[in-house]
């Protein structure tokens, strides 16, 4: 999963889950949007959302190589194609009056099981609790609060790599008997 992949997947998560709230809650104010962070984009008007995408790391849980051809520039080459597990960290911002009331709830909806199945083979491994952080934005308090989630997801990455075309190795071993013994190799 590229970071869009893992940032589209969250950021249609948490829409639906706004909607949805907006919809059982009579009177509740939904956000405007959810956006990501550097856009390039005017802030949006009213209440909103925001996710960062912190960065991520290699878990050491899976590691599982294969290897195949791809033809580049005429030539076969030979790839290797590792599946490994990695950790995803996000940022969720949320810009409005009552903030920790929207962050509580996608706190919630992201530890529910419902989480498992539309975040789309990412699988959520921790939730920080909510932090509440009101700033003063031209002698006007504004609500915000935050909170981070870490996701994980099996990753793909597919590489061109050099074979050996040939080489010898030697083997010497001491023991009840001593052993010397050369293998010669030749790429076929």
């Amino acid at each position: 999963m590229t970071e869009d992949d893992l940032s589209d997947a969250l950021q249609a998560y948490l829409t639906i889950i706004d909607a949805e709230a907006t919809a059982l809650t009579p009177g509740r104010v939904a956000l405007t949007r959810i956006i990501r962070d550097h856009m390039n984009a005017p802030r949006p008007t009213g209440p909103y959302g925001m996710i960062t995408f912190l960065g991520s790391r290699d878990l050491g849980e899976a590691d599982h190589p294969c290897y195949g051809v791809a033809d580049i520039a005429d030539e076969e080459r030979v790839t290797e194609v590792r599946v490994r597990a990695s950790e995803y960290k996000f940022r969720i911002d949320v810009y409005a009056p009552r903030a920790t009331d929207y962050t509580r709830l996608f706190e919630r909806a992201l530890r529910s099981e419902r989480a498992g199945v539309e975040l789309q083979g990412l699988v959520v491994r921790h939730v920080d609790g909510v932090s509440q952080a009101p700033e003063l934005v031209q002698q006007k308090w504004e609500g915000r609060a935050h909170m981070t989630v870490e996701m994980a997801a099996l990753t793909r990455e597919k590489l061109l790599i050099d074979v050996i075309e040939s080489g010898e190795i030697t083997f010497d071993g001491r023991g009840a008997a001593d052993i010397h013994q050369s293998l010669q190799f030749q790429k076929g």
